[in-house]
């Protein structure tokens, strides 16, 4: 009896293992992928009547246990045409990929998101962006600020200027934002690192702006480069540092 049960038991407890098996890997999800907001990105779009502002409050400098020390940048947020009862949601671009945060906005428009009253940034490096969105849940309505905690940027006789954004992955994309030439007018724009000049040219816009220069390094690249752009009445022109160089915690 003993030598007819057990194969029959262990066929029994072989099926049951593999049932239990397949049970599982049937419920086995995918990790979520990266979130998007359901507009199109502009650091510079606010839905009329609306108003999004990053006020520094304060910073406070520390040394980590292995002797590294940082900045830390508390924000208050404020917002303008949104109600205190009106769900809202607190979007963060930080390079391609985006953060969604749970918000609040009070009677007088100051935000609270993650139960905050300040938003907290650390570990930045020069050039990078604090690139922000408020947006009220299922319609259109929203309002973008961007700020840049440690800027990179120069101003040149004549009064136009010219300011850089780091991408933090690689630090080998830069986007210059060009000011104060006239409007219309051709900006010829040199960028050169080490013995490779690059000429890029532009046109201000009625705002006498370029708002969006890309310039993209190859790999390995580092050190510093500098960019000039000359107008007929201004020329200005920033040195700044590429690729790993560029990627220091202030």
């Amino acid at each position: 009896m003993l030598l007819a049960y057990k194969p029959r038991f262990i066929h029994v407890l072989v099926a049951a293992l593999l049932l239990g098996w397949l049970s599982a890997c049937a419920t086995i999800q995918p990790p979520p992928g990266p979130i998007e907001p359901s507009f199109t990105w502009d650091a510079t779009f606010a839905t009329p009547g609306t108003s999004l502002t990053i006020e520094e409050n304060r910073r406070i400098r520390s040394t980590n246990r292995t002797g590294a020390a940082s900045t830390t940048v508390l924000y208050q947020l404020k917002a303008t045409g949104f109600s205190a009862d009106e769900p809202v949601s607190l979007w963060w671009k930080k390079g391609a990929l985006y953060d969604e945060l749970p918000a609040a906005v009070d009677a007088d428009g100051r935000i609270r998101t993650l139960g905050l009253d300040e938003l907290w940034i650390d570990g930045y490096v020069p050039g990078q962006a604090v690139d922000l969105a408020i947006a009220a849940k299922g319609t259109d309505k929203r309002a973008h600020a961007k700020v840049i905690p440690f800027p990179v940027q120069a101003r040149g006789k004549g009064g136009c200027s010219v300011s850089a954004e780091v991408e933090t992955g690689s630090g080998l994309l830069v986007v210059f934002s060009l000011k104060g030439f006239k409007p219309g007018e051709d900006v010829q724009t040199t960028n050169q690192h080490k013995n490779k000049t690059v000429t890029i040219p532009g046109k201000a816009s009625e705002r006498g702006e370029i708002a969006a220069l890309p310039v993209q390094f190859e790999q390995e690249s580092s050190g510093k480069a500098t960019l000039k752009a000359k107008g007929k009445r201004c020329t200005v022109s920033l040195t700044y540092t590429i690729g790993k160089d560029a990627l220091v915690v202030q």
